[in-house]
């Protein structure tokens, strides 16, 4: 059985996401949770190198419980840390000014000499997202395979990172006879959490944390708009706790067993014992 490893990093925590892969799709199979010393103040070089051996030892503790290899890890990048350009370029086929019919090698090699024209060498793409093909005056969202050109213009968003973050993380997993398979940023991977492909209707992802609270909106391949707004779970228990008198434990109890963004029926709602009576 394949099984992959997502890590991501939050408020003095590292969360362990274990899939399979089968038959070409991930099942979710465990979650974990480790806390680690601070991470406040340090980049993530210093992190990784500092938390190196308490994620080796998750990982093993997990396989040996469960019988099964961790094939590869992949880390959910930060916003922070990430760079972005949107490049466009017209890239000529190798056609010798004659029209050809595209193919999914023309479209590698269009997508692959714009990354050439965006980065440079001392930077690592993490993910390239094509806004569109164009050809002539017809406009494409997706690959234009089938269509006759000689040249294509692109418009393409790049997310990368510095080449030595890049190789400190695949140098420090090695170290510990691991592979990192590299980064995910971060409002592409809570992307993917609800969607398999991208949608060509606007979605706003809505991921609230600890202390924040992200907020991305895509439509089709195009990140629309970013922005982290400074409240998040930590305020929303202090708020139960205000409101209803009622411990942080069990404040945080109640949100993460019971709370809903859908209505429920008066047969599901819960009543909490208090010394003056019950609250439901």
């Amino acid at each position: 059985m394949r099984v992959l490893c997502g890590l991501s990093l939050e408020d003095n925590k590292l969360f362990f996401s274990f899939v399979s892969v089968q038959k070409g799709k991930l099942v979710p199979c465990i979650d974990t949770v480790r806390r680690i010393s601070s991470s406040n103040g340090i980049g993530l070089e210093e992190f990784i190198k500092g938390s190196i051996d308490v994620i080796d030892e998750e990982i093993s503790s997990q396989e040996s419980r469960h019988s099964f290899k961790t094939e590869s890890v992949f880390f959910k990048l930060p916003r922070k840390y990430a760079r972005k350009r949107v490049i466009e370029g017209i890239i000529p086929l190798n056609t010798h000014k004659h029209q050809k019919r595209i193919t999914r090698k023309d479209i590698e090699f269009v997508r692959k000499q714009i990354e050439n024209i965006a980065l440079e060498w001392k930077d690592v793409c993490l993910h390239q997202l094509v806004l569109e093909y164009r050809i002539g005056e017809n406009v494409f969202h997706h690959p234009p395979l089938g269509e006759w050109a000689y040249k294509i213009k692109l418009k393409s968003l790049f997310i990368f990172v510095p080449a030595g973050l890049y190789t400190t993380f695949k140098n420090t997993f090695n170290n510990i006879n691991r592979k990192i398979s590299g980064f995910i940023y971060e409002p592409i991977a809570d992307y993917s959490c609800v969607y398999n492909k991208p949608c060509r209707l606007p979605s706003v992802i809505i991921n609230v944390k600890s202390a924040n609270t992200d907020v991305s909106c895509f439509c089709n391949t195009d990140i629309l708009l970013e922005k982290t707004f400074g409240f998040g779970e930590k305020d929303i228990i202090a708020s139960v706790v205000d409101k209803f008198s009622l411990s942080p434990k069990l404040s945080y109890d109640l949100l993460t067993n019971y709370s809903s963004f859908t209505q429920v029926s008066q047969a599901k709602e819960v009543s909490i014992r208090q010394p003056q009576g019950y609250v439901n």
